[in-house]
């Protein structure tokens, strides 16, 4: 990471949740925090079409009073929550990276978030994501979610 600063990168471990489900959930409930914070681009990073959908009626549904603007990718102009696999990468921006792999541009966004759930295919991608990051030199935080 030649020159730009490293971006944050934190781990919400969800120590009681099975269902990747809840993992897109618990992904919702990061996306409304970060707006509440001012957050004001935020990229959610999928593996298909078919999560970049349920993520999609998540963010409709998910709380009884949600109205979160956002898009899926190939509809999206300027809203400030973009779901898809081709993020454009921005210093203030945040990325929460629900995909198998970790976008190649994860470095140029300002703070990088990745959500586990305790399902063995899940736990196997998020502690091989976690030995990625710490080879490029990040050190990840690990928050607990009880």
């Amino acid at each position: 990471m030649s020159g730009q600063p490293q971006p944050l990168v934190r781990f919400y471990v969800l120590n009681r949740a099975t269902d990747p489900v809840q993992r897109e959930r618990f992904a919702c409930e990061l996306v409304a925090k970060g707006l509440e914070h001012g957050v004001r681009h935020i990229h959610i990073q999928v593996h298909d079409p078919q999560q970049a959908r349920r993520l999609d009626t998540l963010l409709w549904t998910f709380r009884k009073e949600s109205f979160i603007p956002h898009a899926v990718q190939a509809e999206a102009e300027d809203e400030p929550v973009v779901i898809g696999d081709r993020p454009e990468p921005r210093p203030d921006a945040l990325l929460i990276n629900l995909a198998a792999d970790i976008p190649p541009e994860w470095t140029a966004f300002g703070r990088v978030f990745e959500v586990v759930v305790q399902d063995p295919e899940i736990l196997h991608t998020t502690r091989s994501h976690f030995r990625t990051y710490q080879q490029a030199g990040v050190t990840p935080e690990k928050h607990d979610v009880r």
